[in-house]
């Protein structure tokens, strides 16, 4: 007997079920606080940024005026105050202490994804900034600072150069930005979001963040207006860092990107400083299951009913008395068998059957040798 050719085919007139349960979204989360490490000048002098070790250690530059309470703003001009150490070699090697200003460059959003560059690793940086400033004891006293920050994209690291005009003198420091990039799931809510975060620092993957978040829905603003609840996020070595509330937005400029500060503290109190506290979490939603505009992240939960079968899948096999044809698809949908004798040719139907388990066998009636089959489901 000559092996009869199978050929497969479906309606694909309406498409399948399709739910915004369950969607995955990008992540990233970056510190506001930059890592300025100790700097030297051509004579051998140094300059140490946070100096006193609080609270974040020597290196932390700590934006000034960023109370607890202030929501997140892509744009917010950050001066970062910090306690520093100078010890100047000129005047008997001794060290003076007192505080710098300095101001970040212009916050500029180059590749345009509502980000500014940056606080954003695969951006780079070449920029100056003014307007920074000196305050130390005798001998140094106070003056101005101008300063250039230099950072080739893809790199965490870079340096920054403090020119202080009054001494014709600059200190060079390298400094880091920290940012950890990944997945957020999430289940939509009507009044709430339930998603878990994974995250890895980029440069240094075995850095990891991942935990539960929790975010609620405004009552005015359901769309748009988020509150991330306390909770945690665990770290490599399953450390817990709890983090406080805060506002979440969409931007409506960048209508799939949310954002939002992540507080880490402690201790439990919004009085006491927290090394390395304040970090953006940005989340980026292009899952959009009913094409309304508004992400699922932040949408209704939306479910499109079933309005069609998946193409079917069909075999055959001779048995000693008749010829048996498998038909795998969508339980509850009607599956019309049609044969011809050859290529091209006439087909016509053999007979039709709705699915009541898939896989599932029927017999077919005798036909002509060669015979073809195929399978249409609606």
């Amino acid at each position: 007997m000559r092996v009869p050719l199978v050929l497969t085919f479906a309606s694909l007139l309406l498409s399948p079920l399709a739910s915004s349960a369950g969607q995955t979204a990008q992540a990233r989360m970056y510190c506001i606080s930059v890592r300025l490490n100790q700097g030297t000048d051509a004579f051998g002098d140094t300059l140490t940024v946070n100096s006193t070790g609080t609270p974040g250690g020597a290196g932390e530059m700590i934006p000034w005026g960023q109370a607890p309470q202030r929501e997140y703003d892509p744009y917010a001009t950050f001066l970062y105050t910090s306690v520093a150490t100078l010890y100047d070699s000129t005047y008997d090697s001794t060290f003076v202490d007192g505080t710098f200003t300095v101001n970040l460059p212009e916050l500029v959003d180059l590749n345009t994804n509502g980000y500014p560059d940056f606080f954003e690793v695969s951006q780079g940086v070449d920029t100056n900034a003014y307007n920074s400033s000196y305050h130390f004891g005798f001998p140094v006293g106070n003056g101005a600072i101008w300063t250039t920050w230099l950072r080739a994209a893809g790199s965490s690291s870079g340096t920054c150069t403090l020119y202080w005009p009054d001494y014709q003198s600059s200190f060079s420091h390298p400094f880091q930005i920290l940012e950890y990039t990944g997945s957020l799931s999430y289940t939509p809510g009507s009044n709430s979001v339930a998603a878990t975060v994974n995250l890895k620092q980029t440069g240094a993957a075995t850095n990891t963040l991942a935990g539960s978040l929790t975010f609620t829905k405004s009552l005015n603003d359901r769309m748009n207006t988020l509150n991330l609840q306390y909770g945690n996020l665990s770290d490599a070595s399953q450390q817990r860092h709890w983090f406080t509330n805060h506002v979440f937005y969409r931007n409506l400029t960048w209508p799939t990107n949310y954002s939002g500060y992540v507080e880490f503290d402690d201790d439990g109190t919004q009085n006491t400083a927290y090394s390395y506290a304040f970090w953006v979490l940005s989340i980026t939603d292009t899952n959009d299951v009913n094409r309304n505009g508004i992400p699922d992240f932040s949408d209704d939960p939306q479910v499109v009913p079933p309005s069609g079968p998946r193409p079917p899948q069909i075999a055959l096999a001779q048995t000693s008395t008749n010829l048996l044809m498998q038909i795998s698809g969508d339980i509850g949908y009607t599956h019309t068998v049609q044969t011809a004798s050859s290529l091209p040719g006439v087909w016509q139907d053999v007979l039709s059957v709705t699915l009541t388990n898939s896989p599932q066998t029927i017999p077919l009636p005798p036909g002509p040798a060669p015979s073809y089959w195929r399978v249409f489901a609606k």
